[in-house]
């Protein structure tokens, strides 16, 4: 069996492949619940700008890329 030519662990490979399946529910179902705070955090930024950030200094800022 190729798995077993190539030096892969099925059951460790399964047990990755449920824990990513899991995370990216997990995910999906977060993103869900807190869609609308996440909209309206979204809205007051666009409309307001960032919280405090008159008081950020400029070098924290990231820096321009070159669109080459």
């Amino acid at each position: 069996m190729l798995f077993k030519k190539l030096g892969v662990n099925i059951s460790s490979s399964a047990e990755l492949g449920i824990q990513h399946a899991l995370l990216a529910r997990k995910k999906e179902l977060w993103l869900k619940e807190n869609k609308e705070a996440i909209e309206s955090s979204n809205k007051y930024v666009e409309l307001n700008g960032l919280p405090l950030s008159q008081f950020r200094s400029p070098s924290l800022s990231l820096p321009h890329q070159n669109q080459s």
